[in-house]
């Protein structure tokens, strides 16, 4: 009696838990949506976009499987146990998948920014402000770094090309002014370039510190998968407790007259 009791408070409790992972995934996955738009043009959208997809469609996964827990505690019913074991099972079996597949995947993500980075930097980079100046603008002041691998990736830009092209007079060394530091410490800037003064601008490239970035957001996942994988095992081994308990009570039935 005791065994059922407790099982049936940690399978309420499980169930509560669940909605609020629920809420979690849901404020997470609006985060990586909102978010997004300053790593468009670095990430490709199935790295970012899908799996906050992915994350809601979990969310919502988690609030019902919840509601079918406490329901299957409240009103005591063997079928929605059942259910409710099967899907804590199914999304285990989900979670450790998706685990495998960003570990599998975690260098063609790495290779895939580093490429596109560098595109960016040397190639892409124009004086008109476009949504891919503003990002890569945006990443250099929040991430304090400059170009691709260090501030040296501007020299072999074609946007440093352009400059010189139409200001012959500039420094051969020239990084967009928000590789400064302070800008009001930058040199003779204009609204477009700075020089390249080591004292004055980050010399960190941006990639690493990308890098930096991405491996700490999967540590913080890894360790919120952990969690939540003890979380569905607890509740998948209670389940199979509750449903052995009920099996137990059951009462043959024998006729008299057989």
């Amino acid at each position: 009696m005791i065994c059922k009791c407790t099982t049936r408070t940690l399978l309420g409790l499980l169930g509560v838990a669940f909605w609020a992972v629920a809420i979690f995934l849901w404020i997470l996955a609006g985060y990586v949506i909102v978010d997004y738009r300053n790593y468009n043009d670095f990430v490709a959208s199935r790295f970012t976009l899908i799996p906050a997809v992915i994350i809601i469609i979990v969310g919502i996964v988690f609030f019902f499987g919840g509601l079918l827990g406490c329901c299957a505690v409240i009103r005591d019913n063997k079928c929605s146990l059942c259910m409710f074991g099967s899907m804590l099972l199914l999304i285990t079996m989900l979670l450790l998948s998706a685990g495998i597949a960003a570990f599998v995947n975690r260098g063609y993500i790495e290779d895939s920014i580093q490429n596109t980075t560098n595109e960016i930097v040397k190639e892409k980079y124009e004086m008109n402000k476009t949504s891919l100046v503003k990002q890569i603008d945006w990443l250099q002041q929040n991430l304090y770094c400059c170009g691709a691998e260090s501030a040296a990736d501007w020299d072999k830009s074609a946007w440093s090309n352009e400059i010189h092209r139409k200001y012959p007079i500039v420094p051969d060394h020239i990084v967009p002014v928000s590789c400064c530091i302070d800008e009001g410490k930058c040199g003779n800037t204009t609204s477009d370039f700075a020089p390249a003064d080591g004292l004055f601008v980050y010399t960190n490239g941006c990639y690493n510190k990308f890098q930096d970035v991405l491996a700490g957001n999967l540590k913080l996942i890894g360790g919120c998968a952990i969690g939540l994988f003890v979380l569905l095992v607890l509740g998948v081994i209670s389940s199979c407790v509750l449903m052995r308990i009920y099996r137990n009570e059951e009462t043959p039935y024998y006729s008299l007259y057989s």
